[in-house]
C-alpha cells in the first residue's frame, strides 16, 4: 500500500466547534436527598404522574437506592437479580450485577427525558407495527384483483419509440403496489387487473432518470399478472409479544421498547456529536489519498449494497436491469461517501498515534461480552473465531472508538 501523508493542524489539545442547536454542559450533581428528590422528580415529568405522586414514590420504603440522582426500586432489582439467578450467576453476583443494571436503565430513562429523547406513544406503536409487518404472511388471492399494499409477481416488456431498452424486461418479478418502486404512475395503472391479465402500462420517464437517453420519453409495458398476494397481519396482543420477544404481555414487550428506542435515541445523539467532532477536525487536516485506497472502498461499499439487495430477494443483476445502472456507475455515486470513510479513518488513526491510544484487555474482553449477549453465544466460542489477524483488527477499531472519546470529551459544544 502506498505511504500516507497526514498533517493534522492544532487538534489534540483542545478543539473549539460551534454548532447551533447543541446544550451547554449541565452540572447535576446535588448535595442533598431533597434536592436528588426534586430532580428526580423534575426528570420523571412524562411518566403521567403529578409531583406530590412521585415524592411519595420516592418515599416509599421499597425504594432500593437513590445515587448519582437515580432512584430504584427493590422490585427493579428483584428482577434484574432473578434474570441473573436463573442464568447460573452466584447470589453475590447476580445482587451486583442486577444493581448495575437497574441503576443503568434508570439512568438512560432519565439522561433521555432530560436531553428530550422521550419516547412517545407513536414510537411505540411505529415499532410495533413494523414487527407485525417483518412477522406477517402472504396469502395468495384468487378471488379479486389487485388492491394497494398487495405484493405481485409480474412480467414485463418495455419499450420506448417501439424500441426495447436496456434493463426494460424482467420475469418473475416481485413489486408492492404503493411502494413507487417504479416510475410514474407504473403501480397504480395495475389496481383491479386479475391473476394472469395482460395489459399495457403507459408512463412518461422524469426529468431528472440517470439514463439521459430515456429522459421525458414515453414509454409502453406489457405486463402480465402472474401471482396477487395480501399481507396478513398478526393481532398485536399477548400472544403477539411472546412470539416476537422474551415476554408474555404486551404491556411488558412495550416497556421493553421504550427502553431500547430511549437507548437508541440516546446512542443517535452521541453518534450526531461523534460525527461533528471529527467532521470539524478533517476540515483542519490535510491528507493525501491515494486512487487505489478509494477504488477499494468504493469496491467494498458496492459489495455491501449488492448484499442488502440479496437480502431484500433482489438480485443485482435484476436491480441493474431494471434501473439502468451499472456497477461503475453506483461506485462513481458512491466515491464521495468512500473518500469520507478514509479521511475518517486516517485522521481518527492519526490521532491513535499522537495521543498512543490503545485497547487494553479490559475493554477487549468488554466487547466480547457484548458480543456474546449480541450474538446469543458463548463468549469463548466467540473468542475462539478470532484469529492472530482479527484480534489485531479489532483492538485497532476499539482503539479508533477510544480516539474519537477522546476527540469529543476534548470539543466544546456552545449554543
Amino acid at each position: 500500500m502506498k505511504s500516507k501523508r497526514l498533517i493534522i493542524v492544532g487538534l489534540i489539545v483542545s478543539i473549539l466547534l460551534i454548532f447551533s442547536g447543541c446544550g451547554t454542559e449541565k452540572n447535576t450533581e446535588t448535595t442533598n436527598d431533597q434536592s436528588i428528590t426534586d430532580y428526580y422528580i423534575e426528570s420523571l415529568s412524562v411518566n403521567g404522574l403529578s409531583r406530590s405522586q412521585k415524592k411519595e414514590y420516592l418515599s416509599r420504603d421499597d425504594i432500593y437506592a437513590v445515587g448519582n440522582n437515580i432512584a430504584v426500586s427493590k422490585a427493579e432489582v428483584q428482577q434484574y437479580t432473578d434474570f441473573y439467578l436463573n442464568n447460573g450467576e452466584s447470589e453475590e453476583n447476580a445482587q451486583k450485577l442486577a444493581e448495575k443494571d437497574a441503576m443503568e436503565r434508570n439512568a438512560l430513562y432519565v439522561a433521555a427525558i432530560q436531553n428530550g429523547y422521550e419516547v412517545t406513544e407513536e414510537d411505540i406503536e411505529t415499532e410495533i407495527k413494523r414487527a407485525r409487518e417483518k412477522n406477517s404472511r402472504l396469502i395468495t388471492v384468487e378471488d379479486r384483483g389487485i388492491e394497494d399494499g398487495d405484493q405481485v409477481t409480474i412480467d414485463f416488456d418495455g419499450s420506448v419509440d417501439g424500441k426495447r431498452f436496456e434493463g426494460g424486461k424482467a420475469e418473475d418479478y416481485p413489486l408492492t403496489i404503493g411502494s413507487h418502486t417504479f416510475i410514474d404512475n407504473f403501480e397504480e395503472q395495475l389496481i383491479g387487473k386479475t391473476t394472469g391479465e395482460e395489459c399495457e402500462v403507459n408512463v412518461t420517464f422524469p426529468a431528472e432518470y440517470h439514463v439521459e437517453e430515456l429522459k421525458n420519453k414515453p414509454a409502453v409495458f406489457k405486463v402480465k399478472v402472474k401471482e396477487i398476494q395480501r399481507k396478513e397481519l398478526p393481532e398485536a396482543n399477548d400472544d403477539f409479544a411472546s412470539e416476537v420477544s422474551d415476554f408474555d404481555t404486551m404491556e411488558e414487550y412495550k416497556k421493553d421498547l421504550t427502553e431500547k428506542l430511549q437507548a437508541e435515541k440516546i446512542e443517535a445523539a452521541k453518534t450526531a456529536d461523534e460525527d461533528k467532532v471529527v467532521a470539524k477536525v478533517i476540515e483542519n487536516a490535510t491528507m493525501e489519498i491515494p486512487d487505489q485506497m478509494v477504488e477499494e472502498q468504493v469496491n467494498g461499499m458496492v459489495n455491501d449494497y449488492a448484499r442488502r439487495l440479496e437480502s431484500q430477494g433482489i438480485s443485482f443483476k435484476q436491480y441493474v436491469e431494471i434501473t439502468g445502472m451499472t456497477a461503475e456507475k453506483i461506485g462513481e455515486q458512491m466515491k464521495p461517501q468512500a473518500i469520507k470513510r478514509i479521511q475518517t479513518r486516517l485522521v481518527l488513526e492519526a490521532v491513535v498515534k499522537a495521543e498512543n491510544i490503545q485497547a487494553d484487555d479490559a475493554a477487549v474482553e468488554e466487547q466480547f461480552d457484548k458480543m456474546a449477549e449480541d450474538f446469543k453465544m458463548d463468549k469463548e466460542q466467540i473468542k475462539g473465531m478470532f484469529g492472530e489477524e482479527q484480534m489485531a483488527q479489532l483492538k485497532e477499531d476499539l482503539a479508533v472508538q477510544k480516539a474519537i472519546d477522546f476527540l469529543v470529551a476534548e470539543a466544546k459544544f456552545v449554543d
